[in-house]
């Protein structure tokens, strides 16, 4: 099952990362910057908004996400090619996906808040009736650290660590395979966060993540060929709290 040779890759360091050469990531991700400064320089952000909770008590809530993530699937999208070549496929390079997500939260006081998260990222590229999708499933935990509940819009900064793992297809008329490979899942993120009443709140982050997938497998059957997930990360959640005393 070695169908995908080994081309040449680089070693992405978070400098590249850094880049912003996904042109449309970065135009969204400065107009949510845009957004959000607008809404704390607005006189209605200053108004008092008390804390959810308050020591020793905690709150427990939930969210649902979605967003966009970049990729640096260099040596994923050559192999790609390279099945382009030999084979007159049309695959398209994998840049950029889309996420959806959910959340379990718990505020440890008022301005920690501590997520378990669940994830699907989308990574597909189709050639005419044949489909190579190899989107993973991410799980893990989260801490974010945010500023004081007196502002009613909070800012915060926080870190991720947890579990990527490939679950996928590569698949046509004649034949198929399930597509596999795990590796660890690290971020950094800041985020803000806008309470909506009756516990329910708005939240948007951006951050960098690093994920790289040693070996794409088909069938459990190595590849050679390394799935980089890591770039630029943009969320976007819903979701509500509730104090418990």
């Amino acid at each position: 099952m070695r169908g995908l040779p080994a081309l040449g890759e680089t070693m992405p360091t978070w400098v590249v990362m850094m880049r912003w050469s996904d042109s449309r990531l970065g135009r969204v991700a400065r107009t949510l910057m845009m957004v959000l400064v607008a809404t704390a320089l607005c006189p209605e952000a200053s108004r008092a908004n008390p804390p959810l909770i308050s020591e020793p008590h905690v709150a427990w809530g939930f969210e649902i996400s979605g967003g966009m993530n970049s990729y640096r699937l260099s040596a994923f999208n050559d192999s790609l090619a390279s099945l382009n070549r030999d084979l007159g496929t049309t695959f398209e390079t994998i840049r950029r996906g889309g996420d959806f997500g959910a959340a379990l939260r718990c505020w440890a006081n008022p301005r920690v808040l501590l997520r378990l998260n669940l994830e699907k990222n989308t990574a597909v590229s189709n050639s005419s009736d044949i489909r190579y999708d190899i989107g993973p499933w991410s799980v893990g935990l989260g801490a974010t650290y945010f500023t004081p509940p007196e502002i009613r819009l909070r800012f915060g900064a926080g870190v991720f660590a947890g579990y990527t793992g490939i679950h996928g297809r590569f698949e046509g008329p004649q034949f198929g395979f399930d597509t596999g490979g795990s590796a660890l899942d690290l971020r950094a993120t800041g985020e803000a966060m806008w309470p909506l009443g009756g516990g329910w709140f708005l939240n948007g982050s951006a951050g960098l993540r690093y994920a790289k997938v040693p070996e794409v497998k088909l069938d459990r059957q190595g590849t050679d060929t390394t799935a980089d997930f890591s770039g630029v990360t943009l969320r976007v959640a819903l979701g509500r709290d509730q104090a418990f005393h």
